[in-house]
């Protein structure tokens, strides 16, 4: 048995019990989360890093409230899959969502694209209706530090620099409301 093969499972028998049957399971990524196209138009993300900073659904819910809100305002972000609830969905004790799929692209877009993209993203969460957390990107990556410690998948002299630097960001950034929040949504440029 594979250490793919649950994870794999519970986003195919999701998919199922909401009447998507799934005709392929392409991985496009396997890091702390598992990202499967699953059908032409269906990609299923799982957190297989169970023990990591996105344990449980908060992370998630916020996420596809984000989602959802920018798409409701013709951001140009990747879509929750309109088939299934928007969740987030627990199975096998993984958490997982489902998006659309959109066309891979061989060349990144230009910077200035990407930074109007970004700017768009931001203006509409301007009116998200719902709190962010502040800098939630930087103390991400700092809970993602102690397991990476934890696990001892880095050099310490490497964890320590990085989150030197990581906790040096944090207290030299303003603090930004709120509803302006560093969130970063799945832009569909990027």
């Amino acid at each position: 048995m594979s250490s793919l093969d649950l994870p794999i499972r519970a986003a195919t028998e999701t998919a199922v019990r909401h009447g998507i049957q799934p005709d392929r399971c392409d991985i496009l990524q396997n890091a702390s989360t598992l990202v499967l196209r699953l059908t032409e138009n269906l990609v299923a993300r799982v957190v297989t890093d169970v023990d990591g900073p996105r344990k449980g659904t908060e992370w998630f819910a916020r996420e596809n409230a984000i989602a959802a809100h920018l798409t409701r305002h013709g951001a140009p972000a990747i879509p929750l899959h309109p088939d299934l609830p928007p969740g987030p969905h627990e199975h096998l004790g993984y958490t997982l969502n489902f998006w659309q799929f959109v066309t891979i692209t061989e060349d990144p877009p230009a910077n200035a694209a990407a930074g109007r993209t970004l700017q768009q993203c931001h203006a509409i969460l301007s009116s998200f209706p719902e709190p962010l957390p502040s800098l939630a990107i930087v103390r991400e990556s700092i809970d993602l530090l102690q397991t990476l410690r934890d696990k001892s998948l880095l050099p310490s002299p490497t964890i320590e620099m990085l989150g030197a630097h990581l906790e040096e960001a944090f207290r030299s950034w303003p603090i930004i409301p709120s509803r302006r929040s560093m969130a970063m949504p799945i832009l569909a440029t990027c």
